[in-house]
């Protein structure tokens, strides 16, 4: 069985776009700020398991892939090839 990607992203978690980041100025540009405000679910339409949504602070809410469908825009990691980066983690 392939590990979760999703498994140490959390809501909250702060991210920014990375360095190979694809999606135009879905962030409001480039050093745009946003959180992830929900994880997604098995069986969700909207959400699908193995995504996330972010809500940039510029207003555009958006789903991110982390392994659906085999896709893997890797947001949330912090290599230099990651597509959205953590800039302040989740603290519980």
């Amino acid at each position: 069985m392939d590990p979760d990607p999703q498994a140490g992203v959390q809501v909250g978690m702060r991210v920014v776009r990375g360095v190979d980041w694809k999606w135009g100025q879905q962030d409001g540009g480039e050093g745009g700020v946003g959180m992830v405000v929900e994880l997604g679910r098995h069986g969700s339409p909207s959400t699908p398991d193995r995504t996330v949504v972010v809500q940039w602070d510029q207003g555009t809410r958006t789903n991110y892939r982390v392994g659906y469908q085999g896709a893997h825009d890797q947001p949330l990691e912090s290599g230099e090839g990651a597509l959205l980066k953590v800039v302040m983690p989740h603290r519980t």
